[in-house]
């Protein structure tokens, strides 16, 4: 699980595969990271607290940051 896991962060990563027509609007949304935690939250999220700190969805992609179980479904 862990190496598919390795495998779809860096296709995702690198836009290759089902994330190769990825839309520049879609990797500049807003989302939020906190300090503890290698997950990300939409702000709609019902996890997001309010230490959330906003960052470009690309870079939090870029940061090998995942979306939460919540915020993944719409990932």
């Amino acid at each position: 699980m862990e190496e598919f896991l390795q495998l779809e962060r860096f296709a995702r990563n690198a836009e290759k595969g089902l994330w190769s027509e990825r839309e520049a609007s879609d990797t500049q949304e807003t989302v939020y990271i906190t300090p503890a935690g290698n997950k990300y939250h939409r702000g709609t999220c019902r996890h997001l607290r309010d230490e959330g700190m906003p960052i470009k969805l690309s870079q939090a992609k870029d940061r090998d940051y995942e979306p939460c179980q919540t915020c993944y479904s719409g990932d």
